[in-house]
């Protein structure tokens, strides 16, 4: 089917889905590591 597209059609949505990716990517690390933080701010000592 996106063999069927344009050259400028296919490439808007390959940069969609790298967009949504890198976003999901820099989303899942961010909740990893604010967690990893507030795991260590919540402990006693």
């Amino acid at each position: 089917m996106i063999g069927q597209l344009q050259d400028e059609d296919r490439n808007v949505i390959f940069k969609m889905i790298d967009t949504m990716l890198t976003k999901k990517k820099f989303q899942d690390s961010f909740q990893k590591n604010y967690n990893i933080k507030k795991t260590r701010l919540d402990e006693p000592g």
